[in-house]
């Protein structure tokens, strides 16, 4: 026998509890443990075999410890249902507080039999309004109550039923769903608005019609042998993708019909649920047309693809992950990132700074990470990691994305010391855009021009022009250059101070993988020294082609001089030699010769002038002797001023050189 319990009935009969008080209060106070268990059994045999509906429940837990045989049948729960549970389960949720409060106000007044009124719950989906009365079963030390049903109401059960039904038919239109309710041959029932909307038929129109033929446009060529085997269904069919028309427009359902029993005249009906799945079946479509794009858009791109959900389990995984970390086909597989985790870990040179990455952007869901992994093999991965966040701020997983920069790594290290050899290159480096802007200048250029290197970086090489290169050579260079071929040549040039220098310059286009030009290199050398060693170099090239131009002057001047200076001098000696026969015939008388003779002869002699002859002659002689050797040796000392230089050594008479150099300075 329970310790303590509570009482209920649904109408004003106290017979039970007076029949229990007046047992007890019969039994002496030593004997009330023993003989209250013979009257509990004695109680329990007679409830069974009475058509009042009893419950007896303990306190303070309120769980049902005993419920006779008319209470079972009438509320269809066995025994096991009702037994060991809370009561309360069995009430209304509305009127639990106030079956609470009823309960302790019950046991504390002194007036018995007070009634309230409660909805039971009943095994079909229904409530049945009953009115309780709690009546205590004292014991030596503790309270018991009992419970004691009677009939229902009719009264008040035609009004629940009312209230049911209306309570019922607004639930029915408030949900979503399509709820369509069908007798034993498939006629209609009941029609919810869902199904209003969805097949656009008044509920007028459809009851007491085939679901076959109740206006619905099916589409699906099997539908009356589904409406068939539905006739005979004892538990539950589905049919997904039931196709049908509205407004000229094709519509997809998904169904489910069950077979149910309803009212207490155990009759069956075939409820059937469903919604209108059109939408969500081309989201199913664009959703899986998606999918396929991103599979394929995954496997097709060069990057290694690894996608987690939540729970870091693999949800998609391309092929180039495998081929880049050598994957096996068994944990290609694996739904568990950890033997595919496991595996990396064994290729990678730094293991352990490898798992505490992975760990810590597991950790911290939010966080976005780029970071180079180097292989055992000597491959370098770029490794970029970052969450999946919907727009509600839900964490879905993780995208890991790895791609193989080995060679890019290659390249740019070969670029680094490609750009370490150009900034020590003796020479001259600029690099322009296809529009003339310098992109980059070498550290020599900066001696050259006096420019450091974001000066001139975005400017156009034009700053560095002198105006004293003519602008056909300017034009003619990028003619060349515009059309893929070189320019070389010399340009004078002006510093960032003013001063002036000369480049030799060598400008090629660089072509990308197309042959399209992209950029122009000019690669310019300082020859300003060179340009003065070869003006200077010029100018004793000039002295020495004059001093060749002398000694040729010389030499043929030389020749006609010797010949010219001993003609003067036979005719100066020869003259002598006349000196005196010349005397002697001016002295002979008239009678040596004929008269005529002698006239002539004297005529000819003072038309000569004779006398001024002899004295004068020698004297133009001498003086002509005289410029003679002068202009010799004037030519002498041209000749051994303009011979040409030897690269021997030789003996070399200092006076002598003096001299002449003298001489030849001397008759400038």
């Amino acid at each position: 026998m329970p310790e303590a319990g509570i009482g209920f009935t649904l109408r004003p009969l106290d017979i039970w509890h007076h029949w229990i008080s007046a047992l007890l209060k019969r039994i002496p106070q030593r004997q009330m443990p023993q003989t209250y268990l013979e009257t509990d059994m004695l109680f329990r045999t007679v409830a069974d075999n009475g058509s009042d509906l009893i419950l007896i429940v303990t306190l303070p837990e309120l769980v049902i410890e005993y419920a006779n045989r008319a209470f079972r049948s009438f509320t269809g729960f066995t025994q096991s249902a009702l037994i060991g549970h809370n009561w309360v389960n069995f009430i209304d949720p509305d009127d639990h507080c106030a079956i609470q409060q009823f309960i302790e106000s019950s046991l504390k007044s002194t007036i018995e039999g007070r009634s309230h009124k409660v909805r039971l719950k009943s095994a079909q989906p229904c409530y049945r309004r009953a009115e309780v009365r709690i009546f205590p079963l004292p014991t030596s030390t503790e309270v018991k109550q009992i419970l004691v049903i009677g009939q229902l109401d009719q009264k008040h059960e035609i009004s629940d039923v009312s209230d049911d039904h209306e309570e019922a038919e607004l639930f029915i239109n408030s949900v979503p769903s399509i709820l369509i309710g069908l007798d034993e041959n498939c006629n209609i029932k009941r029609w919810n608005s869902a199904a209003h909307r969805t097949f656009g038929l008044e509920k007028s129109a459809v009851v007491g019609k085939s679901f076959l033929s109740c206006g619905i446009k099916w589409l699906a060529p099997d539908m009356e042998e589904k409406i068939a085997a539905v006739k005979l269904l004892t538990n539950q069919i589905r049919w997904d993708g039931i196709w049908f028309e509205k407004e000229e427009q094709r519509c997809l359902l998904g169904l489910t019909v069950t077979r149910i029993v309803v009212g207490n005249n155990q009759q069956h009906e075939l409820l059937v649920i469903g919604t209108d799945v059109t939408e969500r079946r081309k989201a199913e479509e664009d959703l899986h047309s998606k999918t396929a794009f991103l599979e394929a858009q995954t496997n097709a791109t060069l990057d290694g693809i690894l996608v987690v959900d939540e729970n870091n389990k693999k949800i998609l995984q391309n092929k180039q992950v495998a081929e880049m970390f050598d994957v096996t086909q068994e944990i290609r597989e694996c739904k568990d990132d950890r033997p595919l985790l496991g595996h990396v870990l064994k290729m990678v040179k730094n293991p352990e700074q490898f798992m505490d990455r992975v760990t810590y952007l597991y950790d911290n869901k939010e966080l976005t990470s780029r970071d180079e992994i180097q292989l055992q093999n000597g491959k370098v991965l770029d490794r970029y990691s970052s969450p999946v966040i919907g727009k509600e701020g839900k964490y879905y997983g993780r995208i890991w994305a790895f791609r193989d920069i080995t060679e890019r790594k290659r390249n740019e290290e070969a670029l680094k010391q490609l750009s370490t050899a150009l900034d020590q290159s003796p020479v001259s480096v600029i690099i322009t855009d296809v529009r003339g802007e310098i992109t980059y200048v070498n550290r020599r250029f900066s001696e050259c021009s006096g420019y450091v290197r974001e000066e001139v970086v975005g400017q156009n090489p034009r700053i560095l022009k002198s105006g004293n290169t003519p602008q056909e050579v300017y034009e003619r260079l990028w003619t060349e250059i515009t059309q893929g071929r070189e320019w070389r040549g010399e340009l004078q040039n002006r510093k960032k101070n003013g001063d002036l220098y000369w480049d030799s310059v060598v400008i090629s286009p660089i072509l990308d993988s197309q042959g399209r030009t992209t950029h122009f290199l000019a690669v310019k050398e300082d020859v300003t020294s060179r340009k003065l060693l070869e003006a200077q170099l010029q100018q004793v090239q000039k002295l020495e082609a004059i001093g060749q131009l002398a000694a040729g002057i010389a030499h043929e001047i030389n020749t006609p001089m010797q010949f010219i200076g001993d003609n003067t001098r036979f005719v100066k000696q020869s003259w002598a030699d006349l000196g005196p026969a010349m005397c002697l015939l001016q002295s002979l008388s008239t009678s040596d010769c004929t008269r005529t003779e002698h006239d002539q002869l004297r005529t000819i002699l003072a038309d000569a002038d004779f006398d001024y002859l002899r004295e004068e002659v020698p004297r133009a002689l001498e003086e002509s002797l005289d410029g003679i050797g002068r202009v010799t040796k004037i030519v002498q000392a041209m000749k051994e001023f303009s011979h040409p230089g030897s690269d021997e050594k030789q003996n070399a008479d200092i006076n002598k050189a003096i001299l002449s150099t003298l001489t030849v300075a001397r008759n400038e």
